[in-house]
């Protein structure tokens, strides 16, 4: 098993005027080379701190990332897919993913002729010229998501890239995501707040607790993909569904109870 990073007792704390709110504490963390790891919790356990500071966004209060793999110069550490795609709003489609390419010193006739085939890959051939406002918000994240790949991170950090689409659209995405994930064998961090959805994609599910985040549970997802219409029949997948939610309903019934009360 060749480990990616590892986060060593890593605890971040964020200083207010008048307090200070500690998101994640002494969180002990092991991430394996091309595995496709979820992270699920409930709102506001710094899930998406958690993301940054793997990404280097942010420095940690205390504790260490430590990465196991080689990273040359000119290789990107870690990408970045956010729930709001963040397509500049100004650059076509084409010219959105190729960004990340002509970023790396190529010519923009070759990061363009590279972005199109993986473009089209991605069913979005007939829209390289279209702008961000143009298209659906399931195209708008295949173009994030293609951003990200071709920019050949060696971790993809995704922060519930699927959140705000539809049911049917996540499904299939959810679908092209796991297609790009073994043609291309990143490795995957992602957040999401759906269990069935990472009971879909995962390796591997880790819980974290309600604010300050803490590792709960780090979960083995052993049963061969597809998934997505197993999740309720297949006994081991139903009985992890079970163990996820009985860890966090009691943190998500207490933030729905005191957002009700402030309400």
């Amino acid at each position: 098993m060749t480990l990616e990073f590892t986060c060593s007792e890593l605890t971040k704390e964020f200083d207010s005027r008048h307090s200070s709110v500690r998101a994640v504490a002494a969180v002990n963390l092991e991430v394996r080379r091309f595995e496709f790891l979820c992270l699920i919790g409930p709102s506001g356990c710094g899930k998406t701190t958690l993301l940054r500071l793997i990404a280097g966004l942010i420095q940690p209060t205390s504790g260490s990332i430590s990465f196991h793999t080689t990273s040359t110069p000119e290789k990107l550490r870690a990408a970045m897919v956010f729930q709001q795609h963040g397509l500049f709003p100004w650059l076509t489609v084409l010219q959105n993913a190729a960004f990340s390419l002509e970023a790396q010193g190529k010519s923009r006739t070759v990061a363009e002729a590279e972005a199109a085939r993986f473009l089209d890959k991605l069913g979005l051939s007939d829209f390289h010229d279209n702008y961000p406002h143009e298209i659906s918000g399931g195209m708008s994240q295949r173009v994030a998501i293609a951003r990200a790949i071709l920019a050949d991170p060696q971790i993809l950090l995704m922060d519930e890239p699927f959140g705000s689409l539809d049911a049917q659209t996540r499904l299939v995405l959810i679908d092209e995501l796991l297609h790009i994930w073994q043609q291309h064998r990143k490795t995957i961090v992602y957040i999401t707040h759906d269990i069935e959805e990472a009971l879909m994609l995962a390796d591997r599910i880790v819980i974290l607790s309600g604010r300050p985040g803490r590792v709960l549970e780090s979960i083995p997802i052993n049963v061969p993909r597809p998934r997505g219409k197993l999740i309720h029949s297949d006994p081991s997948l139903f009985a992890c569904y079970q163990n996820i939610w009985g860890l966090i309903e009691g943190d998500v019934r207490r933030d729905l109870h005191l957002t009700e009360e402030a309400g």
